[in-house]
């Protein structure tokens, strides 16, 4: 988690009447300007939109520009593209290789909360420097096929395989969500999560090229070698063992390395976005009344160097603070946790590392960028 998800001057954007915007706004709520999101900047503005399609942004947003063809489709994204772009659709958008079938029951709304999902997602990313390459334009690149099941089809699995990343759209109806939940003993089972946990497999393979990686990997995680087909198959039929919760951050993260992995990947992600928007809502997770154990910075000391290890332990405090106080609220209002996962020394080393591998991601699209 970089320092400056969890340092001031962050807040919530604003409109020029001085309302403030949200994430999935298309318009001011007060005024009803148009408002767009320029993901690549990590910026939410308010625009004037001129007759010709063209629209002004102003400030840190000057210039001239145009909406993603997909705004005033059934998912309203709010993404923008320079006006000379030869691209219509945005950089979320053109990573959606197969729309599902919008003549099925339901298939727009599944599809919009899957869109709107993937966006929060993809713009954190971005925000973290992280590359986000569509295919097919890089054969490196990564893609989403939505899906919703057909009756006498073969089921549609959610899962990664060589930069495709298939979502299930039944994920986006919570009574299918909730039974899955209940089925697979999932108390944390997102449309977020998924692409979060499937976006590490795939940034997974970006990484294990990377000299000396796989080594470091195998240290905190495990021998991804290991028959993954076989160690799914005896988790589904035999649980995890009773001794998961000292090692890993969920019952399923013990089924292989590779989805201890994805299961610490997509938590790295959870965690920071929370601690970015406590930020921008102007809540100090220091200033928080709760006392809590810290973790001892030296069973890091092999992970990361000094100065990185005492900023990531420092959000790692933070969250600890700010999970259990959002706990606390949810029992108040009579819900389940909103966080109800403990982390111990095993998973902070794993969280540590994921946080060093999306440092050498950076690293690396940065030097692909100087070519």
């Amino acid at each position: 988690m970089p320092a400056s998800s969890v340092a001031p001057p962050v807040r919530l954007p604003q409109c020029r009447c001085g309302s403030a915007l949200f994430r999935e706004n298309t318009v001011c709520l007060s005024c009803g300007l148009p408002v767009g999101c320029l993901a690549e900047r990590n910026l939410l503005v308010p625009f004037e939109a001129r007759a010709d399609g063209v629209w002004i942004g102003q400030g840190q947003a000057a210039g001239e520009w145009k909406p993603c063809g997909h705004r005033n489709g059934p998912h309203g994204c709010n993404w923008m593209l320079p006006a000379d772009s030869p691209e219509s659709l945005c950089l979320s958008c053109r990573t959606t290789r197969t729309l599902p079938n919008l003549s099925f029951p339901n298939a727009a709304e599944h599809w919009e909360r899957a869109e709107r999902a993937k966006r929060l997602v993809i713009a954190q990313l971005l925000r973290l420097g992280v590359p986000v390459r569509p295919k097919p334009q890089r054969e490196d690149g990564v893609c989403f096929d939505f899906l919703e099941p057909t009756q006498g089809a073969p089921p549609v699995m959610t899962g990664h395989q060589d930069g495709v990343i298939t979502l299930n759209l039944n994920e986006a109806d919570p009574s299918s969500r909730e039974a899955a939940r209940e089925q697979m003993g999932e108390s944390y089972r997102t449309l977020t999560g998924h692409i979060r946990h499937e976006l590490a497999h795939y940034y997974w393979t970006l990484l294990e090229p990377l000299d000396g990686w796989t080594g470091k990997f195998r240290d905190d995680f495990g021998d991804e070698r290991a028959d993954y087909g076989g160690a799914l198959r005896t988790h589904h039929q035999n649980g995890a063992p009773a001794d998961w919760a000292q090692r890993h951050i969920s019952a399923y993260a013990s089924s292989h390395p590779w989805e201890d992995w994805a299961e610490t990947f997509a938590h790295y992600l959870h965690i920071d976005e929370a601690l970015h928007t406590s930020v921008q809502l102007g809540i100090n997770p220091d200033r928080l009344r709760l006392r809590i154990d810290r973790f001892d910075e030296s069973m890091l000391e092999d992970v990361a160097s000094k100065p990185v290890r005492e900023a990531f332990l420092r959000n790692i405090h933070r969250w600890v603070r700010l999970s259990l106080t959002a706990n606390e609220i949810n029992t108040s209002l009579g819900h389940p946790h909103a966080y109800p996962f403990v982390l111990n020394p095993s998973v902070v080393r794993k969280l540590c590392r994921v946080h060093t591998s999306l440092r050498l991601l950076r690293k690396d699209a940065e030097r692909v960028a100087q070519r």
